[in-house]
């Protein structure tokens, strides 16, 4: 099998070759960047750059697709009208949201993806890596939800008062984020793309309670996620809260769940032959560790959820962009060793 065929028959449920391994946006990216002898602001902001450095990331890691955009949640903000900083070895910081005032969102309107912000951009980069690579390996398109492109056009603090003090307002936006999320995610398949993976990692009970979540969040996410299956792509819906509602995101019929808390073995058997499951080695941990104690970790996640297939192993959030090299190599050491499937 390759890549392509690989995590395609995880999504089904199925048993592949092998485990497959899922490369969340740009994890351990100092070290991509270094071997080309670049930073991310010399990259992340053009087709070429942002093809280029995912062509290296999977040349150097061996996993099994590629992604663009990578792990900001700032493009579908940027092209709504907020305002970013761009920074010299990190993602770009929002700093300025274009809904200050409740009336502000009179002003706001569907983002085009053929031409705001950078927005053409990541079509352009994704255009690329399916012309160069996408026959062979899965080309991921990556977006934010509509509650999580709240965070990037009102801030966190303002959003939780307005749950509370202005939920039309909230509404409101929501059906404008909603929108946005469903004309660029189609025009990302029109590139060719064959996944998205959609981020939507305020839906836990750490942030909201179940009746909030249902009201703000699903509600809007549901037409996301139908729209796009509809229109020729598997849809991943990610999850990093500490306190996830994966049962809520799961009745959505997504093609998988990314997640990053709670033990794999467990959800696996609440969900098993119900979606695909993605995780969940521990991301924040992985530049501490020693590279044999994230191929235990891996272990562990793949004899939890190996069998009966529908389980890709991956972090439950993107490696941080510091991680040394070798420990990111750990989780394809560990499929090579614990995750072939025998026949």
């Amino acid at each position: 099998m390759n890549s392509l065929e690989r995590l395609e028959a995880a999504m089904n449920l199925e048993e592949p070759d092998r485990v497959p391994l899922f490369y969340l946006y740009f994890g351990a990216g100092h070290s991509v960047l270094n071997e080309l002898g670049v930073t991310m602001r010399d990259v992340y902001y053009t087709a070429q750059g942002i093809a280029r450095t995912q062509l290296k990331a999977k040349e150097m890691f061996g996993h099994d697709n590629i992604m663009s955009p990578w792990g900001c949640i700032t493009v579908e903000a940027e092209a709504l009208g907020s305002k970013i900083e761009i920074k010299e070895m990190d993602y770009p910081k929002i700093v300025e949201y274009v809904v200050k005032d409740p009336s502000d969102v009179d002003n706001l309107e569907v983002a085009d993806p053929l031409k705001d912000g950078r927005m053409p951009i990541v079509l352009e980069s994704l255009k690329i890596l399916v012309d160069t690579v996408g026959k062979d390996i899965s080309v991921v398109g990556f977006m934010a939800s509509p509650f999580t492109i709240l965070d990037g056009i009102r801030g966190f603090d303002q959003i939780a008062r307005d749950m509370l003090l202005n939920p039309d307002i909230l509404k409101r936006m929501l059906e404008i984020t909603t929108r946005t999320c469903i004309e660029y995610g189609k025009t990302m398949i029109d590139q060719g793309v064959n996944v998205i993976l959609v981020k939507d990692g305020f839906a836990g009970a750490d942030v909201m309670s179940r009746t909030q979540c249902s009201e703000f969040d699903i509600k809007y996410l549901k037409p996301v996620v139908t729209s796009l299956q509809n229109y020729g792509a598997n849809v991943i819906i990610g999850n990093v809260s500490s306190k996830p509602y994966l049962d809520m995101q799961a009745a959505l019929n997504p093609d998988a769940i990314c997640f990053a808390a709670g033990d794999i073995g467990e959800v696996k058997k609440q969900l098993r032959n119900k979606v695909c499951l993605i995780g969940n080695v521990d991301h924040a941990k992985m530049p501490f560790k020693s590279a044999k104690d994230v191929e235990e970790e891996a272990k562990s996640c793949i004899e939890k959820a190996k069998e009966g297939g529908g389980y890709v192993l991956s972090t439950g959030c993107e490696i941080p962009l510091k991680t040394p090299t070798n420990n990111v190599k750990a989780l394809l050491t560990a499929i090579e060793r614990y995750g072939v499937y025998r026949r």
